[in-house]
């Protein structure tokens, strides 16, 4: 699995139905700026289990899982949003304890509906929330497939709101940066990207579908990447059910067939009582590439959280894998793991 990725997608709508959930309490410093952040840090175990002749391998951790802190700006029709993200060694081991400035952009309000931005900010792309203070889980419900959906990038876009119906388009330096998570590729010479997004939001029924494509000329390939996500709240119980289908195919110029990924994700999420929830989540997943054995796998996940206040949360996970084919020798993963997220 590529580094864990969340996405803040419909979650928001679900997080402020639930009443096992604790709303973000933004610090107000003055008329026109709110701050917001989080800190959370996990202990986790994981074990991978593979084909016979190759050894087996665990790891066990105890660290940050990422920092956070933003700041939102409103003055008339004029908005900004600066945020500083750090992760953690449970997070991105590769880019432990690095502070990076995931979003930085500028949004004006024309009325009627329109609202253009241009900077760094998050993919329109994904279910899951991106945010630990949102998230359901300590790992991704996709599995192996999460890292279809990008973080962050640089560009322009514009949204259309009429009623419960969103349009939004951009145009990015890059749909996808391999290098670095958290931003875009920052190069426009060796092609673009684009995000197409519709969303219905309403209390009981959301959905959203983006679709996005993105041209790199220096390694002659093109991207292609289309996510539908459904989410159906019942109101009589305060059970949340969410549903995900991710594809994504890449076409290299000097490839004879494409390379093709996709995952079907289900989850749903229940309060138990005042303070306490249980999430849960399967998923499939599948991979296609030239030259290379297919990769199918299945994840199952059941994940509680626990609100000790409004500004603190215990959660936890435990989560089986298996493979029924791989890129690699691995047969199954198990991991477990408890997090807890100060947030404000």
């Amino acid at each position: 699995m590529k580094h864990t990725k969340r996405k803040l997608a419909g979650l928001a709508l679900a997080s402020s139905l639930i009443l096992a959930t604790a709303a973000s309490a933004k610090i107000a410093v003055g008329d026109y700026v709110d701050l917001s952040g989080y800190v959370g840090a996990s202990a986790r175990y994981q074990k991978t289990d593979r084909d016979q002749g190759v050894a087996d391998d665990d790891s066990a951790k105890l660290d940050l899982d990422a920092v956070k802190l933003s700041a939102d700006i409103k003055y008339n029709a004029l908005s900004a949003k600066v945020s500083a993200f750090m992760p953690g060694s449970t997070l991105d081991e590769f880019n432990s304890d690095d502070i990076f400035i995931t979003e930085a952009y500028l949004s004006y309000d024309f009325g009627n509906g329109y609202t253009v931005s241009g900077g760094r900010f998050l993919s329109w792309i994904g279910y899951e929330a991106f945010d630990l203070d949102q998230q359901w889980s300590l790992e991704s419900g996709l599995g192996d497939m999460s890292y279809l959906v990008p973080n962050f990038h640089n560009g322009v876009r514009v949204q259309y709101t009429s009623g419960k119906i969103t349009l939004g388009a951009a145009l990015l330096d890059s749909v996808y940066n391999g290098e670095d998570a958290y931003t875009g590729d920052a190069d426009v010479r060796n092609g673009l990207g684009g995000e197409f997004m519709i969303r219905y939001q309403d209390e009981a029924f959301s959905f959203g579908t983006t679709l996005a494509v993105e041209k790199n000329t220096d390694a002659d390939y093109s991207r292609y990447t289309a996510d539908l996500w459904a989410q159906y709240y019942l109101a009589n119980t305060k059970t949340t059910f969410g549903a995900e289908f991710i594809y994504g195919r890449w076409s290299f110029k000097n490839t004879p067939s494409d390379t093709v990924d996709y995952a079907v994700m289900v989850s749903a999420r229940q309060p138990i009582m005042e303070r306490l929830s249980v999430a849960g989540s399967v998923a499939f997943g599948k991979g296609e590439s030239a030259g290379m054995t297919d990769m199918r796998y299945q994840k199952v996940a059941v994940a509680p959280t626990y609100v000790l206040s409004e500004n603190l949360e215990a959660r936890a996970e435990v989560s089986w894998t298996n493979y029924d084919r791989a890129y690699t020798s691995a047969k199954d993963r198990y991991f477990a793991g408890v997090q807890m997220v100060f947030k404000f």
